[in-house]
């Protein structure tokens, strides 16, 4: 199972300077956030370690600030990661469906944040049609694609939404229409994680 690696990732240097934040208010929630971000993805690359962290550093912050849709549909992901990662095909089950619960409350409570649909679409298109969410990530990604809004997403943002419309045109056998949009997303966004895994699927 592949999940999607968030585009806006802190470097090493950012990680230090949040961790120092929390030491002095350990209510700081873009901290909390940041950090669950950037072990988040880390857990992405097979790091477990890395996902157990991101979903201590989310749920602190989701203490602090319930409300808040980016924590949630991130600790959402990082379920679906534990479930990728556990020997227990029950448990993986039962962590699927919480990361599932958790990415629908963030979307519901902040549908028109292009963030938070493009985390769950990029989790609902990967995983096994049999669970029944596919046609959900196909319906978050549509939206983003006919956003009007697009073109002023930061460059990160569109390229991963452009990179992930060729995933589902690949996925629905449109060769020719997923490799123009591998395309867009590496001349939208060069050097950047989309445009990398758009040039692995060009070869």
């Amino acid at each position: 199972m592949v999940m999607f690696e968030t585009v806006a990732s802190a470097n090493a240097q950012d990680i230090s300077l949040f961790k120092t934040r929390l030491e002095d208010n350990p209510q700081d929630i873009e901290a909390l956030i940041e950090l669950g971000r950037f072990y988040h993805d880390e857990g992405v690359e097979g790091n477990d370690k890395s996902v157990e962290l991101s979903i201590e550093y989310l749920s602190k912050a989701l203490a602090h600030d319930p409300g808040n849709s980016l924590a949630r549909v991130l600790r959402g992901s990082g379920y679906t990661l534990r479930a990728r990662d556990h020997w227990s095909p029950p448990k993986k089950l039962d962590f699927l469906k919480l990361g599932g619960r958790e990415m629908d409350k963030a979307v519901q409570t902040d549908p028109l944040n292009p963030d938070v649909r493009l985390v769950r679409a990029a989790n609902y298109l990967q995983l096994p049609r049999i669970f029944g969410r596919f046609e959900t990530g196909k319906a978050d990604l549509l939206q983003l694609l006919s956003d009007p809004q697009l073109h002023s997403y930061r460059k990160e943002l569109q390229g991963a939404v452009y990179y992930f419309a060729g995933v589902l045109a690949e996925k629905e056998g449109n060769k020719e229409e997923s490799l123009r949009l591998f395309r867009k997303a590496m001349q939208t966004a060069p050097d950047t994680r989309a445009s990398d895994l758009a040039r692995k699927k060009l070869r």
